[in-house]
């Protein structure tokens, strides 16, 4: 399979006009691909050509990471008027 040969149907979401695929299902196409290769090697080579293409910033982040922040920097705000 081919960097353009993708299955017919697959979703992708596209976020700052870079198409995006779930890294499961990245490792799943790659690892059928080349059956000899180690599962953990192609996740791990996959996440050194990501920190290479992205330069280490994410693309997207998970939703609740938000909600995350807000409580972090809530509590940090809520403790700083307090002092």
């Amino acid at each position: 399979m081919t960097a353009t040969e993708r299955p017919e149907g697959e979703q992708h979401v596209e976020i700052d006009g870079v198409a995006l695929v779930g890294f499961s299902d990245l490792v799943d196409r790659i690892s059928a691909a080349y059956p000899a290769l180690d599962r953990g090697d192609v996740e791990s080579t996959a996440m050194r050509e990501y920190e290479a293409f992205t330069g280490g910033i994410p693309l997207a982040v998970p939703a609740a990471l938000e909600e995350g922040l807000h409580e972090l920097f809530g509590t940090a705000l809520a403790d700083e008027d307090a002092a």
